[in-house]
């Protein structure tokens, strides 16, 4: 089993220090509570279109949205793509009337809205879901960091999520989006380099393109391979 060289620990803690340092810095700059939910309402619309593209684009597309696509194909892009119509949406009806009306986040709008009584509901009973969505986005960010370090997926855990709060829980909004920004550049940069370096290493387009097994398809599902019957499987001889 091939292992990390000393180089790529040094990136990975340099990444690691990074994203908790921003986090920190901008923690010095947060006066009240406006700064902390929505940035001063001084963050330009193009870093804020990379932060939410960012905030789809986690750990939890490369482990779980790979295996889908591999399985069943371009239903894995159709579920990402569901999200389009509906920023969409959001841009173009209800962004104007959300700055217009001043509100820093969607329970204090049902507060403001209704009464008190809706938005204690709707925060207690949204919190189960977002503890389970969380858990569920840590333990796929645990899985990558466990497969490319030599830590298991009980310490990746918690060493990931640390560093996640010092930038989100510190930083607030200013600290999230300039994160993703970096983390977008990081991940343009790496698919310039990955994408030609990967074709070469496999003899090219054309060579990738008939290697492709006969049981994968791009629109029928699923793609496990058939299965193999036993008596075609080496048998160990005493």
């Amino acid at each position: 089993m091939e292992t990390l060289s000393s180089l790529d620990y040094v990136a990975i803690v340099i990444y690691m220090v990074l994203m908790a340092g921003i986090g920190i810095f901008f923690g010095w700059f947060i006066r009240d509570i406006g700064d902390y939910f929505k940035g001063g309402g001084t963050i330009p619309w193009m870093v804020a279109g990379v932060s939410n593209y960012m905030s789809l684009f986690s750990t939890w597309v490369f482990v779980a949205f790979a295996g889908i696509a591999y399985e069943d194909g371009l239903v894995a892009v159709t579920l990402i793509w569901c999200t389009v119509p509906a920023t969409i949406i959001g841009a173009l009806v209800f962004a104007k009337r959300w700055r217009r009306a001043g509100i820093l986040t969607p329970v204090e709008f049902l507060e403001t809205r209704y009464n008190a009584s809706v938005r204690q509901v709707f925060s207690w009973s949204g919190l189960g879901f977002r503890l389970l969505d969380n858990m569920v986005r840590l333990y796929a960010l645990g899985v990558f960091v466990a497969g490319a370090t030599p830590l298991d997926v009980q310490t990746s855990i918690p060493v990931a999520g640390i560093v996640v709060l010092l930038y989100t829980v510190v930083g607030g909004l200013w600290a999230v989006v300039v994160t993703d920004v970096v983390q977008f550049v990081i991940l343009i940069l790496t698919t310039l380099i990955l994408v030609p370096l990967s074709l070469q290493a496999v003899g090219g387009l054309n060579d990738l393109v008939a290697a492709v097994p006969d049981h994968f398809s791009w629109l029928s599902g699923p793609k496990r391979r058939p299965a193999v019957s036993r008596d075609l499987l080496p048998h160990d001889h005493p």
